[in-house]
């Protein structure tokens, strides 16, 4: 692939009983009629356990599928870096769901070789649909890959982040007369409006005050409505 322009992944199953032996077997027949978030709950070790071995295989490198190669040509030079952040869960998030997201490469925003990604476990019921209760008797779980230049996991800071995606285009760009252009994509909660703070205090100390014709916005979407926050 010539740079990340747009996502794309490797999907892989996995019974959940592979993982847990037989704590997680016997099927879905007395539902009690609970509702399937519930159900998920109930078994929410043995998802989480699957979602476990992934990340292990992952720290291995015995990694489920290859990541995609980034071949970087003068014609790419101009084209947008798409870089993935995951935040960690809040409080109350943790106490009625688990973590589903895992970051699995490096952060090596401009350069050329391995594209990083995120995985994305999606855990199933055999009753989600008739489909899976006919070709997975067990509850099992999908693991969907999407890539992207770089992703940065829950223990990364937004420092770390300015470090690798932002400073590069204040030095190559801002600094020598151009334009850059940062864009943070989410939904509402996922913590675009916290990066966008983080990543502004970081570029104040990088301008220097005796270079003029400079100009920082930034600007929010939501919607209909548009606002400029003070920079």
């Amino acid at each position: 692939m010539s740079g990340v322009q747009a996502f794309s992944g490797e999907k892989i199953t996995r019974p959940v009983s592979h993982s847990m032996g037989n704590s997680a077997s016997g099927g879905f027949e007395d539902t009690d009629g609970k509702t399937s978030s519930s159900l998920r709950q109930e078994r929410r070790e043995a998802y989480e356990a699957c979602i476990a071995a992934l990340r292990a295989e992952l720290a291995l490198e015995r990694r489920p599928a290859v990541l995609p190669q980034r071949h970087t040509t003068a014609s790419d030079d101009a084209r947008p870096r798409i870089v993935l952040r995951k935040r960690p869960l809040f409080e109350h998030e943790a106490r009625r769901d688990f973590d589903v997201l895992t970051a699995d490469g490096g952060d090596d925003v401009w350069g050329d070789g391995p594209a990083a990604a995120l995985w994305v476990t999606r855990p199933f019921l055999a009753l989600d649909h008739d489909m899976s209760a006919t070709l997975h008797p067990e509850p099992f779980v999908e693991s969907h890959a999407f890539y992207a230049d770089a992703v940065f996991d829950e223990r990364r800071s937004t420092a770390e982040l300015y470090d690798a995606a932002v400073r590069p285009l204040v030095a190559g760009a801002v600094l020598r007369g151009g334009v850059a252009t940062v864009l943070c994509f989410g939904q509402t909660g996922s913590g675009k409006t916290h990066t966008t703070r983080g990543l502004l205090d970081e570029l104040r100390g990088d301008l220097p005050l005796d270079v003029l014709g400079w100009r920082v916005s930034a600007v929010e979407v939501a919607g209909a409505a548009v606002s400029v926050a003070a920079c």
